[in-house]
């Protein structure tokens, strides 16, 4: 009776300067799994994103002198920051 033959699964690869390591040497994809970060520093992190959007959003609505904190004219070329 014969034994049928198992897949084995490569080793590991570790990248190197080299070859490309989303490829394995029998050409499949060697797929990057990315880490699932959470705790305190990934909190302020996102808190500062969401600001820093927010911002970044609001700028055109703040006004100084009675001109837009940021205003570009891409038809006129023209660009006015901080009012001027």
């Amino acid at each position: 009776m014969a034994v049928p033959q198992t897949a084995t699964r490569p080793d590991k690869r570790r990248p190197d300067v080299e070859t490309v390591f989303t490829i394995n040497e029998d050409g499949s994809r060697n797929f990057i799994q990315l880490a699932d970060v959470h705790g305190r520093w990934q909190r302020r992190r996102n808190i500062l994103y969401v600001l820093l959007l927010a911002i970044y959003i609001g700028m055109p609505w703040i006004l100084i002198d009675g001109k837009p904190l940021i205003h570009i004219d891409i038809p006129n070329r023209a660009a006015h920051l901080f009012g001027a």
